[in-house]
């Protein structure tokens, strides 16, 4: 946001109409507002924020309605007008307190109310936006990225409303910054990054997941096969050695037996003349 100038007209300590060219004071840089006691440094600045807001910084929120100069002539309209930018958007944005105004006819005062207008540059010519009290607070807000409040605790640096913001909560500096700096690019960035690490840590877990089952079948199988050869070492061993002692004397009674045929009839005598 940048200030380009400012008029006020019988507002505080200002009786008549006064302007402000901050465009010429910001040419060497950063300037100073300076003045005796009363002189109306704070006024200035609560020009400002009354002008973008309709409201008062600090202590003097809520006393909008006596901005207007007590040192102004009767019929003098309390007014504030500001010219400023925002990322080469311009904008003029004039507003007037209620007050007690004299009666056109007769004596005594009758109530104006407060009023508001916004427009924007647009080709060289300030074409209107709206002058709505409520609306005009709405857009201000939303193209600055501030309420009235952040925007007392961060630009109004008198009457010390800077240590507000320093002194807030984590939470309600965060939200602050977010909108003063437009961080959602990096609000999704982290939220995207977050997303993928939980999508990379689910699918691990399905992995892990189906490693276990497959070792649950391996140790079941592995289980299922041990029992078997369990089993058949319990059930089968008579069988087998039964049948080993079978051979074993099928094996004797071979070796015992005298061989058949001739040459077992001949047996050990003398050949025939």
């Amino acid at each position: 946001m940048r200030l380009h100038r400012l008029r006020l007209n019988a507002f505080g300590p200002f009786p008549g109409s006064e302007e402000v060219d901050f465009d010429a004071l910001s040419e060497a840089g950063l300037f100073l507002l300076r003045g005796e006691t009363g002189a109306g440094k704070t006024s200035v600045l609560d020009a400002v924020c009354f002008a973008l807001y309709g409201a008062l910084p600090g202590v003097r929120a809520g006393s909008e309605k006596g901005v207007r100069s007590h040192y102004a002539e009767a019929d003098a309209i309390p007014e504030v007008e500001l010219e400023f930018s925002v990322r080469e958007r311009t904008f003029r944005v004039t507003r007037s307190p209620e007050w007690q105004r004299p009666k056109k006819r007769g004596t005594g005062y009758t109530r104006a109310n407060a009023s508001v207008a916004l427009a924007e540059l647009i080709d060289g010519e300030y074409a209107p936006l709206s002058t709505r009290l409520d609306e005009v607070g709405q857009q201000i807000s939303t193209v600055l990225g501030m309420d009235v409040h952040q925007f007392t605790r961060v630009a109004m640096l008198p009457q010390g409303e800077f240590a507000a913001f320093l002194r807030s909560d984590d939470k309600n500096r965060e939200a602050l910054l977010k909108r003063l700096f437009d961080t959602r690019v990096f609000d999704r960035t982290t939220a995207s990054a977050a997303e993928h690490r939980r999508l990379t840590e689910l699918a691990a877990g399905e992995k892990g997941l189906r490693r276990t089952a497959l070792a649950e079948d391996a140790a079941r199988h592995a289980v299922d096969r041990l029992g078997a050869e369990a089993v058949a070492e319990a059930l089968l061993p008579s069988a087998v050695h039964g049948a080993g002692r079978d051979d074993a004397s099928a094996g004797e009674a071979g070796d015992g037996a005298a061989p058949e045929g001739p040459e077992a009839e001949s047996g050990g005598g003398a050949p025939e003349a």
